[in-house]
């Protein structure tokens, strides 16, 4: 189970980059299955609405970057 766990991270990591860097279309081909819910209320539901909002991001902020930090939390 640890192995899928981090290959699940990997892959969420990997979409997002990819998305966020510019290849919106790209990432939705690779990673996303039959069909995608967005939870973000700026953006619609599904995978069209996803690659129309990370197109205009691209447009709009070329030189953007992201970085992902993950810890580890206990309660």
């Amino acid at each position: 189970m640890p192995d899928q766990l981090e290959n699940n991270k990997s892959n969420a990591i990997a979409f997002y980059k990819m998305a966020y860097e510019g290849e919106p279309k790209k990432a939705v081909e690779l990673y996303v299955g039959g069909k995608y819910i967005q939870h973000n209320p700026l953006v619609g539901n599904g995978k069209e609405p996803f690659i129309l909002y990370f197109e205009r991001i691209q447009n709009e902020y070329p030189e953007k970057s992201i970085e992902f930090v993950m810890r580890n939390c206990t309660r």
